[in-house]
């Protein structure tokens, strides 16, 4: 998927997502780039949880009002 966001857009945005979480997302390494932390790794099956529940509410038959989002 392309996304057409500038490199620079995307490190604020992390950078903005640390300093709201109080903890570092990932290890930057000088030459082998970026590695997700512990708590980064977490995070992120946290989102892909939340997608997959905003998924299965789009591909509810169209009574959405019956349908649930779980968190956590």
């Amino acid at each position: 998927m392309l996304l057409n966001v500038s490199q620079p857009s995307i490190s604020a945005a992390i950078r903005d997502l640390e300093l709201a979480f109080r903890q570092p997302l990932f290890l930057r390494r000088q030459a082998k780039g970026l590695e997700l932390t512990v708590f980064g790794a977490v995070k992120l099956k946290d989102v892909e949880t939340i997608l997959q529940s905003i998924d299965q509410l789009t591909e509810n038959d169209g009574n959405s009002r019956n349908a649930r989002l779980e968190f956590g």
